[in-house]
């Protein structure tokens, strides 16, 4: 369990944007066009963002970086919330990648694999010019 460095989280105003962003992100590493690999990015929508990091959520992190709990059982009776609902709030967090496990079953380990997490928002109907700008992708 590395603690990597930092996460990008790339916001696009709808799914529609941040899908086309992610598969052109994916043409350009089968086709070689990257500079490096690109890791530890997510492209989400606005949407998506407001139901993933809930008040509650972004508690959750900050009691996993301030607990390391042994599991999540432990993780849930330390903060005295329900075991279901603190395991679905950790799917979603891992779903982006903000959370990973070690172990299997209700002795999975929940931790934080980074060290920050940044937020980009990009401009409505972002192109790739713009994405390179960012720089994910080699200039054209």
């Amino acid at each position: 369990m590395k603690e990597k460095r930092e996460k990008v989280i790339r916001v696009f105003l709808t799914k529609e944007e941040a899908d086309r962003a992610f598969g052109e992100l994916i043409r350009r590493a089968f086709t070689k066009e990257l500079e490096k690999p690109v890791i530890d990015e997510t492209f989400i929508s606005i949407e998506e963002l407001v139901r993933i990091f809930t008040p509650r959520r972004m508690e959750l992190l900050a009691k996993i970086r301030e607990l390391k709990p042994n599991s999540i059982t432990e993780l849930a009776e330390k903060i005295e919330r329900d075991f279901k609902n603190v395991y679905n709030d950790l799917k979603a967090l891992a779903a982006v990648g903000l959370v990973e496990f070690e172990g299997k079953g209700r002795n999975k380990k929940p931790y934080l694999p980074y060290e920050r997490v940044k937020f980009e928002f990009a401009k409505s109907d972002m192109d790739i010019k713009e994405l390179s700008a960012l720089g994910a992708l080699k200039s054209a």
